[in-house]
């Protein structure tokens, strides 16, 4: 038998996908022919190029680097979940700043579904515009092993990131079963070339054990949070979620932060923000936190160089609507915000772990308060809520409320607010002492269930409150008011007696609890006629004199018989 040997006219064959290098890419006219000369072959099978379509394609602009299974297999990651990937993945990452030829590098990691990309410690994607990617819900995981220091390092304090980075359907967990104490994703950028770019972009993303699932500082514009849930280690409470801070040293500030349907689990808060520099507009719908302290602090104290003559600079622009929060609260805690929007949703306090004051939780620069309490405004502005239910199980304990506002908040508005409580004591709406007049108000709170306790809480009696034209002991109300503090008030007084003058002395019901008169502004000027009499004819009443608290006057030509029922009408704030 003759065996014939068969010699490759081609030099040696060397493989892009081991080498790396694109002049060892060889084309393949069967191929190219298929696809219009647009893709070449790599060992006869279609593989991926350092310039791949271009942006008209739809997929990827050109000079981008996409870094797929077979890419991050032939740079030495496993992917088997075993294998630490840490080093190969930081070596793609860094080719891609090297080599890119774009202006701005751009690296695309494509993970196939039910992959587990293990990392001894975290990456560094500050150098590239890095975009982690799988497919379905939560489709790879990338696990930190036990004792790790986080996944992904994006930009420090030293060496800012100057582009942008974007997770989608990545499901991150830690190891350790008890949690590392890190977060998962740290982010430090600059406004430098991320003033009108989105910058911290999360899809459809979990975060399982980690103390934080994003530590975000300075994030100059759009952090954009959709479908991502954090779950902290059980039986404890871990840092906050979602944080993010704005530190002094940037003075361009931070902008824009929105959370759709995102959720915490043991954790501190769901969303937590702080700030020594300009912090603006926030927003979040359908976002729960359960089983650990609240749904959001936002704590600001900056005085902007951006904005001369601001002393007192407040945050504006923060909408939440129609979340969920069962935990040890508070779960609303807001320090120098303004126009602030809390619509719908459901509030309900967990039974505390331990005896308070210890969830009486203290804000950042180590503010304390005198209650627990749902919602908590410090030196806030314009902040509404509008058909909230809250509810409360009767193992509350009697130093809470439901809604706290300190003395130096202005404009608090409730309206259609639904309370349902069996505990036996605290306070529904609580203000603090010493504030402006008639700076907060709650109109039309339905009572649903109320075991006992204050309603309304308002030591100094100066505040806009449905409660305060009730009469308990009756169960009437005896007038209105509307939504500018204005009263509408008519007092019924039967058989009065008149001095020797025949004049009549008439002093006007106080608020709830006695904590002060009705009216604060310009005393009311009264309407007096005659009520239900059946003796004589009243001809004529002369008010002799009128206050804030009270009014006395004059009856002209009454006879003996005049029984003294009179209707009073006030009008005033």
């Amino acid at each position: 038998m003759t065996v014939t040997t068969v010699t490759n006219s081609q030099p040696s064959w060397r493989s892009y996908m081991a080498t790396g290098n694109p002049a060892d890419i060889v084309p393949s006219p069967t191929v190219a022919a298929q696809f219009a000369g647009k893709v070449d072959a790599v060992d006869g099978q279609i593989g991926p190029t350092t310039a791949l379509f271009h942006p008209s394609a739809g997929s990827v602009e050109a000079g981008d680097i996409v870094a797929d299974y077979f890419f991050l297999r032939a740079r030495g990651c496993a992917l088997d979940g075993k294998t630490d990937d840490r080093v190969a993945l930081q070596s793609v990452i860094d080719a891609c700043a090297s080599s890119d030829t774009n202006s701005i590098p751009r690296l695309h990691i494509m993970l196939p579904p039910y992959v587990d990309l293990l990392l001894s410690g975290p990456v560094s994607t500050a150098s590239c515009w890095t975009h982690i990617r799988s497919h379905g819900l939560y489709g790879a995981r990338i696990l930190m092993a036990s004792g790790g220091a986080g996944a992904i390092v994006h930009g420090t304090a030293a060496s800012p990131a100057q582009y942008a980075l974007q997770v989608e359907n990545i499901w991150f967990q830690d190891a350790n079963a008890s949690g590392s104490g890190v977060p998962a994703i740290n982010a430090y950028f600059t406004a430098t070339n991320m003033s009108g770019w989105s910058a911290l972009v999360m899809d459809n993303v979990v975060f399982r054990r980690f103390s934080q699932a994003v530590l975000g500082t300075n994030v100059p514009r759009d952090a954009l949070l959709r479908n991502c849930f954090s779950y902290g280690p059980d039986g404890k409470v871990s840092d906050s979620a979602f944080k993010f801070v704005g530190s002094s040293d940037n003075t361009h500030g931070c902008y824009t932060f929105n959370g759709i349907n995102c959720r915490s689990v043991n954790h501190l808060f769901l969303f937590d923000f702080y700030s020594d520099t300009q912090m603006e507009g926030g927003r979040f719908y359908n976002c729960t936190a359960y089983a650990g302290g609240g749904l959001c602090r936002i704590y600001v104290n900056a005085t902007p160089a951006s904005l001369p003559g601001v002393t007192t600079y407040q945050s504006p622009l923060w909408y939440f609507t129609d979340c969920d929060w069962q935990g040890q609260g508070p779960a609303f805690d807001l320090y120098r915000v303004s126009g602030c929007i809390i619509r719908g949703g459901f509030l309900i306090a967990d039974a505390l772990s331990s005896a308070p004051p210890s969830c009486v939780y203290t804000g950042p620069n180590g503010d304390t308060y005198q209650f627990r309490s749902y919602v908590r405004l410090k030196g806030c502005d314009g902040v509404y809520m509008d058909r909230v239910r809250m509810d409360a199980n009767a193992y509350m304990e009697s130093v809470w409320a439901m809604v706290y506002v300190c003395n130096d908040t202005t404009y608090f508005h409730s309206d259609l607010a639904h309370v349902q409580s069996s505990a036996t004591s605290g306070y529904g709406f609580c203000y603090e002492a010493g504030g402006q007049n008639n700076r907060c108000r709650a109109l039309d709170t339905q009572w649903a269930h109320w075991a006992g306790g204050n309603k309304i809480y308002d030591p100094d009696g100066t505040q806009i409150e449905q409660e305060a034209v009730y009469d308990p002991v009756n169960d009437i109300y005896y007038g209105n008011v509307d939504r500018g503090g204005l009263y509408e008030i008519d007092l019924y007084y039967d058989n009065l007696i008149a001095d020797s003058n025949n004049q009549y002395s008439v002093t006007y019901p106080v608020m709830r609890q006695a904590k002060g008169q009705l009216f604060n502004g310009t005393p009311p000027f009264p309407s007096i006629v005659p009520h239900n009499g059946t003796g004589a004819a009243c001809p004529s009443i002369t008010v002799v004199n009128y206050t804030a608290t009270g009014c006395v006057f004059a009856l002209s030509g009454a006879s003996s018989s005049y029984e003294g029922n009179f209707k009073i009408s006030l009008r005033g704030r």
